[in-house]
């Protein structure tokens, strides 16, 4: 286990080449505008976390255990099934349907809502009548608030090894310090951002034009959920 401390958070503007590495944290929510209704978000295309003692329910609204809800925007593609409710909505972010079961294909300009345990029956409620609309908002230490625009790109990873030219990665022990594949990611006192990876592992790969210059693990490239795509052209 990792504290939550220990998370780094890298902010990229694309049209400025400008970033920001920090403790970010969230908040958001979805509300409906003609009720004024909200319901608090967990996750940003994420999958959601079933309760253990509800996953085998045929009717997931039966749920009385705490669940997740989720909020997933048109890139996504293809949204993760399971248990649990979901609300596809159309650009405006008014219902398209709803079902009880998780998993869509979201076409052209179609976002969706997952909801899990006991928030599932809050979600139908929500989307009973009316439109949503999203509220995200992002903090910086001690609360003060981040100003997010169009152009801004993000990612998480873990330990920040330095700062100001200094170490500030600490000494620890467990298997996440073994020798591992990393990428590492960094700003030069002069301004250039660094983009690194360390061979082993098959979800450290890096591509240049798309080619793959480096050497990890296995006959192919691991999918994975998070990336840093460098494009040489204003966005």
């Amino acid at each position: 286990m990792t504290d939550p401390d220990d998370e780094v958070d890298l902010l990229i503007d694309s049209r400025t080449n400008k970033i920001r590495i920090d403790h970010l944290t969230w908040k958001g929510r979805v509300k409906n505008r003609k009720t004024g209704a909200t319901l608090k978000l967990e996750y940003l295309n994420h999958p959601p976390k079933v309760p253990m003692k509800c996953t085998k329910l045929k009717d997931p609204t039966r749920c009385t255990k705490s669940g997740d809800v989720v909020r997933f925007r048109p890139e996504f593609g293809r949204t993760p099934s399971g248990p649990g409710v979901e609300v596809v909505l159309d650009r405006s972010g008014c219902v398209l349907r709803s079902t009880k079961k998780r998993g869509s294909v979201l076409l052209t300009g179609q976002s969706s809502v997952q909801a899990t345990g006991k928030q599932t029956t809050s979600l139908l409620k929500i989307t009973k009548r009316g439109c949503l609309s999203t509220s995200i908002k992002l903090y910086g230490p001690h609360r003060k608030r981040v100003t997010v625009t169009p152009s801004m790109y993000g990612v998480t990873g873990r330990y920040q090894l330095t700062r100001g030219g200094r170490i500030t990665a600490t000494r620890r022990t467990g298997d996440y310090f073994q020798r591992h594949p990393r990428t590492i990611v960094g700003r030069t006192a002069s301004g250039v951002i660094a983009m690194v990876t360390i061979d082993g592992g098959g979800s450290t790969t890096m591509a240049v034009g798309g080619a793959l210059v480096n050497h990890p693990s296995g006959k192919s490239e691991r999918a994975v959920g998070d990336a840093l795509v460098y494009v040489d052209r204003p966005l």
